[in-house]
Protein backbone atom coordinates (compact mmCIF):
# COMPACT_ATOMS: atom_id res chain seq x y z
CA UNK A 1 0.00 0.00 0.00
CA UNK A 2 1.09 3.42 -0.59
CA UNK A 3 1.15 6.04 2.06
CA UNK A 4 0.19 10.03 0.48
CA UNK A 5 0.82 12.62 3.02
CA UNK A 6 -1.45 15.30 1.82
CA UNK A 7 -2.50 18.94 3.43
CA UNK A 8 -5.32 17.21 5.10
CA UNK A 9 -2.82 14.76 7.07
CA UNK A 10 -0.54 17.67 7.64
CA UNK A 11 -3.15 19.64 9.08
CA UNK A 12 -4.63 16.60 11.36
CA UNK A 13 -1.14 16.44 12.84
CA UNK A 14 -0.89 19.69 13.69
CA UNK A 15 -3.93 19.65 15.55
CA UNK A 16 -3.27 16.77 17.57
CA UNK A 17 -0.27 18.02 18.30
CA UNK A 18 -1.95 21.54 19.25
CA UNK A 19 -4.26 19.33 21.53
CA UNK A 20 -1.52 17.77 23.45
CA UNK A 21 0.17 20.66 23.95
CA UNK A 22 -3.10 22.25 25.86
CA UNK A 23 -3.14 19.04 27.15
CA UNK A 24 0.63 18.87 28.90
CA UNK A 25 0.82 22.31 29.02
CA UNK A 26 1.28 22.32 32.63
CA UNK A 27 3.79 19.55 32.77
CA UNK A 28 5.72 20.30 29.48
CA UNK A 29 7.54 23.72 28.90
CA UNK A 30 6.22 25.89 25.96
CA UNK A 31 9.84 25.86 24.24
CA UNK A 32 10.45 21.84 24.32
CA UNK A 33 7.02 21.60 22.67
CA UNK A 34 7.54 23.97 19.68
CA UNK A 35 10.70 22.60 19.13
CA UNK A 36 9.23 18.73 19.11
CA UNK A 37 6.06 19.95 17.12
CA UNK A 38 8.73 21.47 14.66
CA UNK A 39 10.38 18.40 15.02
CA UNK A 40 7.77 16.27 13.76
CA UNK A 41 6.70 18.81 10.77
CA UNK A 42 10.16 18.68 9.33
CA UNK A 43 10.00 14.81 9.40
CA UNK A 44 6.85 14.73 7.92
CA UNK A 45 7.39 17.48 5.13
CA UNK A 46 10.93 15.77 4.05
CA UNK A 47 9.47 12.62 3.65
CA UNK A 48 8.71 12.36 -0.02
CA UNK A 49 5.45 9.88 -0.83
CA UNK A 50 6.47 7.04 -3.02
CA UNK A 51 4.17 6.79 -6.32
CA UNK A 52 3.25 3.43 -7.52
CA UNK A 53 1.06 3.03 -10.58
CA UNK A 54 -2.56 1.82 -10.02
CA UNK A 55 -4.82 0.67 -12.63
CA UNK A 56 -8.06 2.74 -12.33
CA UNK A 57 -11.32 2.70 -14.11
CA UNK A 58 -13.08 5.40 -15.32
CA UNK A 59 -15.99 6.03 -13.06
CA UNK A 60 -19.66 7.09 -13.22
CA UNK A 61 -19.49 10.89 -13.68
CA UNK A 62 -21.18 12.52 -10.99
CA UNK A 63 -24.40 14.42 -11.69
CA UNK A 64 -24.84 17.77 -12.93
CA UNK A 65 -26.35 19.69 -10.45
CA UNK A 66 -29.95 20.24 -11.27
CA UNK A 67 -31.37 24.15 -12.17
CA UNK A 68 -32.75 25.65 -9.20
CA UNK A 69 -34.87 28.69 -10.71
CA UNK A 70 -37.91 26.52 -10.16
CA UNK A 71 -36.83 26.69 -6.49
CA UNK A 72 -35.66 30.61 -6.77
CA UNK A 73 -39.13 31.65 -8.28
CA UNK A 74 -41.64 29.56 -5.55
CA UNK A 75 -39.07 30.99 -2.91
CA UNK A 76 -39.65 34.38 -4.50
CA UNK A 77 -43.68 33.63 -4.41
CA UNK A 78 -44.08 32.31 -1.05
CA UNK A 79 -41.88 35.60 0.55
CA UNK A 80 -44.53 37.65 -2.18
CA UNK A 81 -47.35 36.18 -0.80
CA UNK A 82 -46.57 36.09 2.43
CA UNK A 83 -44.83 39.56 2.37
CA UNK A 84 -48.41 40.77 1.17
CA UNK A 85 -50.55 38.85 3.32
CA UNK A 86 -48.56 40.37 6.45
CA UNK A 87 -49.30 44.00 5.03
CA UNK A 88 -52.70 43.40 4.24
CA UNK A 89 -53.48 42.43 7.92
CA UNK A 90 -51.23 45.37 9.15
CA UNK A 91 -52.97 47.96 7.30
CA UNK A 92 -56.86 46.66 7.11
CA UNK A 93 -57.96 50.35 6.45
CA UNK A 94 -55.65 51.15 3.31
CA UNK A 95 -55.67 46.94 2.06
CA UNK A 96 -60.23 47.75 2.32
CA UNK A 97 -59.58 51.31 0.59
CA UNK A 98 -57.55 49.58 -2.62
CA UNK A 99 -59.75 47.05 -2.75
CA UNK A 100 -62.89 49.70 -3.14
CA UNK A 101 -61.12 51.28 -5.63
CA UNK A 102 -60.49 48.22 -7.26
CA UNK A 103 -63.86 47.37 -7.73
CA UNK A 104 -64.64 50.83 -8.72
CA UNK A 105 -61.97 50.70 -11.43
CA UNK A 106 -63.08 47.09 -12.47
CA UNK A 107 -67.23 48.30 -12.55
CA UNK A 108 -65.32 51.47 -14.57
CA UNK A 109 -63.96 49.20 -16.76
CA UNK A 110 -67.07 47.52 -17.25
CA UNK A 111 -69.15 49.82 -17.73
CA UNK A 112 -66.81 51.86 -20.50
CA UNK A 113 -66.81 48.33 -22.56
CA UNK A 114 -70.18 48.07 -22.61
CA UNK A 115 -70.65 51.68 -23.82
CA UNK A 116 -68.24 50.36 -26.26
CA UNK A 117 -70.06 47.26 -27.59
CA UNK A 118 -73.02 49.89 -27.49
CA UNK A 119 -71.59 52.51 -29.36
CA UNK A 120 -70.31 49.83 -32.29
CA UNK A 121 -73.34 48.48 -32.43
CA UNK A 122 -75.29 52.33 -32.22
CA UNK A 123 -72.41 52.83 -35.32
CA UNK A 124 -73.37 49.63 -37.03
CA UNK A 125 -77.25 50.09 -36.81
CA UNK A 126 -76.76 53.90 -38.04
CA UNK A 127 -75.20 52.79 -41.23
CA UNK A 128 -77.61 49.77 -42.14
CA UNK A 129 -80.25 52.90 -41.78
CA UNK A 130 -78.15 54.84 -43.97
CA UNK A 131 -77.73 52.00 -46.11
CA UNK A 132 -81.29 51.33 -46.25
CA UNK A 133 -82.05 54.94 -46.35
CA UNK A 134 -79.80 55.52 -49.06
CA UNK A 135 -81.21 52.55 -51.44
CA UNK A 136 -85.14 53.90 -50.70
CA UNK A 137 -84.05 56.91 -52.30
CA UNK A 138 -82.62 55.21 -54.86
CA UNK A 139 -85.79 53.35 -55.75
CA UNK A 140 -87.74 55.78 -55.12
CA UNK A 141 -86.26 57.97 -57.61
CA UNK A 142 -85.37 55.01 -60.41
CA UNK A 143 -89.52 54.56 -59.48
CA UNK A 144 -89.86 57.99 -59.67
CA UNK A 145 -88.22 58.48 -63.51
CA UNK A 146 -90.15 55.40 -64.76
CA UNK A 147 -93.66 56.33 -63.69
CA UNK A 148 -92.65 59.59 -65.20
CA UNK A 149 -92.04 58.07 -68.80
CA UNK A 150 -94.77 56.25 -68.43
CA UNK A 151 -97.23 58.96 -67.78
CA UNK A 152 -95.18 61.10 -71.12
CA UNK A 153 -95.44 58.05 -73.35
CA UNK A 154 -99.29 57.86 -72.41
CA UNK A 155 -100.04 61.55 -72.56
CA UNK A 156 -97.82 61.52 -75.69
CA UNK A 157 -100.40 58.67 -77.44
CA UNK A 158 -102.83 60.23 -76.22
CA UNK A 159 -101.74 63.54 -77.79
CA UNK A 160 -101.22 61.65 -80.90
CA UNK A 161 -104.13 59.54 -81.12
CA UNK A 162 -106.72 63.06 -80.52
CA UNK A 163 -104.73 64.56 -82.86
CA UNK A 164 -105.35 61.66 -85.45
CA UNK A 165 -108.69 61.85 -84.22
CA UNK A 166 -109.34 65.55 -84.71
CA UNK A 167 -107.58 65.00 -88.48
CA UNK A 168 -110.10 62.04 -89.00
CA UNK A 169 -113.03 64.06 -88.07
CA UNK A 170 -111.65 67.14 -90.14
CA UNK A 171 -111.55 65.25 -92.95
CA UNK A 172 -114.86 63.81 -92.43
CA UNK A 173 -116.58 66.79 -92.12
CA UNK A 174 -114.65 68.29 -94.77
CA UNK A 175 -115.64 65.75 -97.06
CA UNK A 176 -118.86 65.60 -96.35
CA UNK A 177 -119.07 69.56 -96.61
CA UNK A 178 -117.61 69.22 -99.62
CA UNK A 179 -120.02 66.46 -101.00
CA UNK A 180 -123.13 68.36 -99.63
CA UNK A 181 -121.77 71.85 -100.98
CA UNK A 182 -121.10 69.86 -104.50
CA UNK A 183 -124.36 67.82 -104.08
CA UNK A 184 -126.66 71.23 -103.80
CA UNK A 185 -124.18 73.09 -106.53
CA UNK A 186 -125.60 70.15 -108.86
CA UNK A 187 -128.86 69.94 -107.42
CA UNK A 188 -128.80 73.91 -108.15
CA UNK A 189 -127.62 73.74 -111.39
CA UNK A 190 -129.53 71.03 -112.58
CA UNK A 191 -132.70 73.37 -111.43
CA UNK A 192 -131.43 76.50 -113.29
CA UNK A 193 -130.95 74.16 -116.18
CA UNK A 194 -134.24 72.89 -115.89
CA UNK A 195 -135.89 76.15 -115.54
CA UNK A 196 -134.12 77.25 -118.86
CA UNK A 197 -135.63 74.38 -120.45
CA UNK A 198 -139.21 74.86 -119.65
CA UNK A 199 -138.89 78.37 -120.57
CA UNK A 200 -137.48 77.16 -124.11
CA UNK A 201 -140.00 74.94 -124.58
CA UNK A 202 -143.01 76.95 -123.84
CA UNK A 203 -141.18 79.78 -126.11
CA UNK A 204 -140.90 76.67 -128.51
CA UNK A 205 -144.72 76.24 -128.09
CA UNK A 206 -145.69 80.03 -128.82
CA UNK A 207 -143.79 79.06 -132.28
CA UNK A 208 -144.65 75.53 -133.00
CA UNK A 209 -144.45 75.57 -136.72
CA UNK A 210 -142.11 78.43 -137.49
CA UNK A 211 -139.57 77.40 -134.53
CA UNK A 212 -140.53 73.32 -134.35
CA UNK A 213 -137.39 72.48 -135.50
CA UNK A 214 -135.04 75.04 -133.75
CA UNK A 215 -137.04 74.29 -130.99
CA UNK A 216 -136.29 70.57 -130.68
CA UNK A 217 -132.24 70.86 -131.53
CA UNK A 218 -131.93 73.62 -128.73
CA UNK A 219 -133.61 71.71 -126.27
CA UNK A 220 -131.31 68.82 -126.73
CA UNK A 221 -128.65 70.88 -126.57
CA UNK A 222 -130.32 72.43 -123.38
CA UNK A 223 -130.26 69.00 -121.98
CA UNK A 224 -126.40 67.92 -123.45
CA UNK A 225 -125.20 71.17 -121.43
CA UNK A 226 -126.66 70.06 -118.12
CA UNK A 227 -125.29 66.97 -118.00
CA UNK A 228 -121.76 67.91 -118.97
CA UNK A 229 -122.08 70.48 -115.60
CA UNK A 230 -123.33 67.66 -113.43
CA UNK A 231 -120.13 65.17 -114.73
CA UNK A 232 -117.97 68.46 -114.32
CA UNK A 233 -119.61 69.48 -110.62
CA UNK A 234 -118.97 65.39 -109.32
CA UNK A 235 -115.31 65.16 -110.48
CA UNK A 236 -114.68 68.61 -108.52
CA UNK A 237 -116.26 67.28 -105.23
CA UNK A 238 -114.07 63.77 -105.72
CA UNK A 239 -110.48 65.59 -106.25
CA UNK A 240 -111.16 67.68 -103.67
CA UNK A 241 -112.34 65.00 -101.48
CA UNK A 242 -108.93 62.68 -102.38
CA UNK A 243 -106.55 65.90 -101.19
CA UNK A 244 -107.82 65.94 -98.47
CA UNK A 245 -107.29 62.40 -97.15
Amino acid sequence: MCHYVTRRHLHLTKSACIKATCVTNHIIPSSTMFRSQAIRISRVSITKPKRCRTYTTQGVPEPKPSSNSGLLIGLVAAGAAGAGAYWYYSNPDEAARLEREAKKNEAEAVRKAKEAASAGKARVDDGIQMAQLKYDQVKSSADKKISDAELRAQAKFDEYKQGATKNLSNVKDSSENLYNEARASVDRRYGEVKVGAEEKKEQAKGGWFSWLGWGKSNAEDVKKAGAEKVADAAGDVQSKASKHT
